[in-house]
């Protein structure tokens, strides 16, 4: 993606398609990016999290089987490999990055 920026304005981005990023069999509710990884998590309602490079847009993980219900939002820690996500099942999931496994699961009452 482009964008030109003049002294005193905010960015001004081109509008043009870069990647259209196909592999959920649901809607795409919430995406997040990780600026440093250069990554983009998109969650969906069809229960599943995808990772994306920014750079290609090739899909490099599907995070399954951790929520029951639709994935409302992820977000990437700024302090290390991890990606948390929330969901509908009424739980905060901790991914770890480089691995496709569940880092520790956090259920509300």
């Amino acid at each position: 993606m482009s964008y030109s920026r003049s002294p005193s304005s905010s960015p001004t981005y081109e509008k043009r398609l870069v990647f259209r990023l196909q592999g959920h069999e649901g809607a795409v509710v919430f995406c997040a990016v990780d600026p440093k990884a250069k990554l983009l998590a998109t969650c969906s309602t069809d229960r599943t999290i995808n990772v994306w490079t920014i750079t290609t847009g090739q899909l490099l993980r599907a995070l399954k089987g951790g929520h029951s219900e639709e994935v409302t939002s992820c977000s990437f820690c700024s302090i290390g490999p991890i990606l948390a996500s929330s969901s509908i099942d009424k739980k905060v999931i901790l991914w770890r990055s480089e691995e496709r496994r569940v880092g520790k699961e956090c259920r509300s009452r």
